[in-house]
């Protein structure tokens, strides 16, 4: 006999159904396999939360801005803010702190929870032409039961003489 296990979508399998199953007519034979719920991608918790706050079917996509507010619903989503309501912001500001060597700047931005699969990118211009990405350090502040404060610090200090941008990327997986 063959025996074919289809987990449920977004299930995987947690025992080894490679395995063979042997033993003699008449036997009983066990096979131990379990199922837990896979972590959900990035994609994948956009999409229930696009549902869930009912996004209309014309502007359910990521880069679509729901309530015209200027926030992309990708955004809206990663901050926790209503996307159809333009008067929700997500509160994204530039941060500055004297360091040694000049001053260090990031972006301090609203996470909300159950995000973490959210790729964010921080990026850096002198001219807003030519962008490049850096590998920022996160801070923690702020930490609530629905979202948190996080600024993306640039790891590299500033003198403060020349024009200097940063921006980030969201992006799913």
């Amino acid at each position: 006999y063959a025996v074919t296990v289809m987990p449920q979508p977004g299930y995987v399998a947690t025992g080894s159904p490679e395995d063979p199953l042997t033993g003699s007519p008449g036997e009983t034979l066990r096979w131990e396999l379990g199922y837990r719920r896979r972590p959900a991608t990035a994609t994948e918790q956009y999409q229930d939360w696009a549902r869930s706050v009912r996004l209309p079917d014309t502007a359910v996509e990521p880069g679509d801005d729901a309530d015209a507010d200027g926030a992309s619903n990708l955004v809206e989503f990663f901050t926790g803010t209503n996307p159809l309501n333009a008067s929700d912001h997500s509160g994204l500001h530039g941060v500055v702190r004297s360091a040694a060597g000049g001053i260090e700047v990031g972006i301090q931005v609203r996470r909300a929870n159950g995000v973490a699969a959210v790729r964010v990118r921080l990026e850096r211009s002198r001219d807003l032409s030519r962008w490049e990405a850096v590998s920022a350090r996160e801070e923690l502040r702020d930490p609530g039961p629905d979202a948190e404060q996080v600024v993306f610090w640039d790891p590299d200090a500033i003198d403060g003489s020349a024009a200097y941008f940063l921006r980030l990327r969201l992006e799913l997986d």
